[in-house]
């Protein structure tokens, strides 16, 4: 009687042993290192060792390739000039595999060892001294990666094909399982520390690579019937890799993508994310299941609806809809995967990162004023969902997938590579996918358990202090990640209600890091995210040390300029309702669309029976025709009339009593300095506001006075290292006596 190990064998290794005979008989093809294959064993190899290894390069190759462009995107988005974008040309690096002896010579372990340690030796960017060093070391990096996909992917042993690819997409999941454990950020770009830890991981990873058994058999065999459909499978590649990105490059991204305002606004990223993870994990299981994959009413009625569904619902139904998508876009990669390297290596890539570029100018367009044609992408990312999604179908829908079990068959994902089955490697694969997943929901379980619901801090309760900051995405002005410091700089203000513009950093293009999630989980703070991620504008939040009862998130359109998001909440200070209002506007050129914008604002606080305090980046000057419409028709008072210097940030306030008014320089953490704001509330329906404006502290009651962190009273400008008062502030305004 046969035995299962045996019928495997005649199932799927019979092919592959008449090759191995048939090549030790002609001795045609070299070998690819010194070692040769042994004859297929009756029973199974573990692959773990090399999957492991090569889901660590996998890991480096997504942190490296996702950081080019939010390395470069700040000076872009400073600068509104596209010629930034010239570094992505680095993409195409696969150009050179034309030149005859180069994809030889990176194909043997000498060119792979080469590759990947390029790849690696790139993360030391983030130590680099100057900027322009820095983005020329990760173009190379990722010049590196593309050429490393290319010359594992497209690599003639089906072995080395299988290992990488698995290797690869294990490497993102375990990347959002690092993310996952430090609160959407990634490590490797934070500090030197964890900077090291990922190369030397990265090295040891590449030598155990280069000094493992090479296994030159069985040879790839292309399926013929994709190779003229190159041009579909190089853009459905494209689509699939901006894709899994885009909305799946942190588990916190589709959280935020349909966020609405309190008391309701969805699910939060601790613990909701968890889902997302679960069925990104899903997913990969899922990959086995061709005839799934390739169906019709799967890929539009499950992929292109739940697209659709994620992008026009809101609150908790999109985020239904994207736990949905997420097994559709992981299950895809094996199938899509085996179909593209089917094709011509150097014009299939070639084509696919053209896709890809392409989609990520659309990206970072919807927020850069002066790239062209950005008015056509304004907070439509609508436009660059459909064509992605219907990319990715049509690929899937053309042709007939390979059965993996069929006698000849060398699938990257599935090929009989000992003798054993055409499953041996995925199922070594599935058992680290589940040990990953476990690290990661472990993850959840660690941050949910650690983390302690705010709550107000004892101060008087009469007072409060506000903070407006421009969070500039959490870049400094170098480009590098700034969290640690902003958490510390915003914790040393002791504000009790923070506004952030520039703070929606959950796009890829800015490294798909949730700003207030970290910020609200580091400081302790109530956190109100601001207008959903997917309209793909520049974002206002807030952070408070006192519960939101209610609050609305309004996009107001622009006809010239980029859209404007604004905030209003209400809080629940000490018993007392306070109504903010956050706002982002664009610059002042744009001036039809701006009066539009302040009338819209002037209505809400006019009308509103709460106090008020408004937090806004105007971008205009103390007089100008915004400060009056917002004074006059908005009923608000500027916090201090007399100081002109102010261009950007603007805090006014109604049915408030103000104490004083600060003005903190940024050091290099942005372009934008830091105000500050102190309030007292009042029951009396007709009371006297402060007008006389002090300098010194002497007689001042602890709670209307500023940190002393940040000196003492500063005239001008202040220019030296570190955070301190400036253009004279700090300033209290007391009661003038008779």
């Amino acid at each position: 009687m046969a035995t299962p190990i045996a019928e495997s064998v005649k199932e799927c290794g019979d092919d592959n042993e008449d090759a191995i005979s048939t090549t030790k008989e002609k001795n045609v093809q070299k070998p690819l290192s010194k070692v040769q294959r042994p004859e297929a064993p009756l029973y199974g190899r573990s692959f773990l060792r090399e999957l492991l290894t090569e889901t660590i390069i996998g890991m480096i190759f997504w942190s490296v390739f996702q950081e080019l462009v939010p390395s470069v995107v700040l000076h872009l988005i400073k600068s509104g000039q596209p010629e930034y974008f010239a570094y992505t040309a680095v993409w195409f690096s696969p150009v050179v595999l034309l030149v005859p002896g180069v994809s030889v010579f990176l194909q043997s372990p000498t060119g792979l060892l080469i590759l990947r340690l390029l790849l690696v030796g790139s993360l030391s960017s983030l130590q680099a001294p100057s900027i322009l060093l820095r983005q020329g070391i990760l173009a190379v990096g990722n010049s590196a990666a593309v050429l490393l996909l290319c010359s594992t992917w497209w690599h003639r042993s089906c072995h080395q094909r299988s290992a990488s690819f698995w290797g690869t997409l294990i490497g993102f999941v375990s990347l959002l399982t690092i993310r996952i454990w430090s609160l959407s950020i990634n490590p490797a770009w934070a500090s030197p520390t964890g900077n090291n830890v990922f190369i030397a991981l990265g090295v040891l990873a590449t030598l155990d690579r280069f000094s493992s058994v090479v296994y030159p058999l069985p040879e790839f065999r292309a399926h013929e019937a994709f190779s003229k459909d190159w041009v579909l499978m190089g853009c459905g590649f494209g689509s699939l890799l901006f894709f899994t990105q885009w909305l799946f490059g942190d588990v916190s991204v589709v959280c935020r993508w349909g966020i609405q305002g309190y008391p309701h606004p969805g699910p939060y990223p601790l613990p909701a994310g968890i889902a997302v993870f679960v069925e990104l994990m899903s997913g990969i299981l899922l990959s086995t299941n061709q005839k799934l994959q390739t169906n019709f009413l799967w890929i539009w009625f499950v992929g292109g609806h739940m697209a659709i569904g994620m992008y026009y619902l809101w609150g908790f139904m999109s985020f239904a809809c994207a736990l949905i998508l997420a097994p559709f876009i992981m299950s895809s990669w094996a199938e899509i995967a085996d179909r593209v390297t089917s094709c011509p290596p150097v014009p299939t890539m070639i084509l696919s990162m053209g896709t890809y570029t392409a989609a990520m100018y659309f990206s970072v367009a919807t927020v850069i004023p002066g790239l062209p044609y950005t008015f056509l992408f304004n907070g439509r990312a609508i436009l660059l969902l459909v064509p992605l999604i219907l990319l990715i179908g049509r690929s899937l829908l053309r042709g007939q997938y390979r059965v993996p079990t069929e006698p000849g068959n060398t699938h990257i994902a599935f090929s009989n590579l000992d003798g054993t089955g055409c499953f041996q490697m995925f199922a070594d694969a599935k058992i680290l996918t589940i040990l990953v997943l476990l690290v990661g929901v472990g993850g959840f379980a660690k941050s949910h358990l650690s983390y302690d619901m705010p709550r107000p801090a004892p101060r008087d309760p009469v007072t409060f202090t506000a903070a407006l900051w421009d969070a500039q995405f959490m870049l400094d002005n170098n480009g590098m990640m700034s969290q640690n410091r902003v958490a510390d700089f915003l914790e040393s203000t002791e504000a009790d209600v923070i506004a952030l513009v520039q703070s929606d950093s959950s796009r890829l293009y800015l490294g798909n890091r949730d700003t207030n999630l970290w910020l609200g989980q580091r400081l302790q703070m109530f956190d109100d995210h601001g207008p959903a991620s997917s309209h793909h504008i520049t974002g206002v939040s807030l952070l408070s040390r006192y519960p939101i009862i209610q609050s609305e998130h309004h996009v107001l359109n622009s006809t010239e300029g980029p859209s404007v998001p604004v905030l209003t909440a209400t809080l629940n200070v000490s018993a007392s309702p306070l109504d903010v209002v956050i706002a982002h506007f664009p610059r002042e050129r744009f001036a039809g669309d701006r009066k539009y914008h302040t009338e819209f604002i002037a209505n809400f606080t006019r009308r509103s029976h709460n106090p008020v305090l408004f937090l806004a980046s105007l971008s205009s000057k103390p007089g100008s025709g915004d400060y009056k419409r917002l004074k006059t028709f908005g009923k608000l008072k500027d916090i201090d009339s007399s100081d002109e210097e102010r261009f950007t940030f603007s805090v006014m306030y109604k049915n408030l009593i103000r104490l004083g008014f600060g003005r903190v320089s940024q050091d290099k953490l942005c372009d934008n300095e830091l105000q500050l704001a102190k309030f007292q509330f009042t029951s009396v329906k007709a009371f006297k506001d402060n007008d006389e404006v002090i300098s010194v502290t002497e007689g001042l009651d602890k709670n209307a006075i500023f940190p002393e962190k940040f000196g003492e009273y500063h005239e001008g400008e202040y220019t030296g290292e570190g955070h301190n008062y400036q253009m004279g502030t700090p300033r209290y305004f007391v009661t003038k006596q008779d």
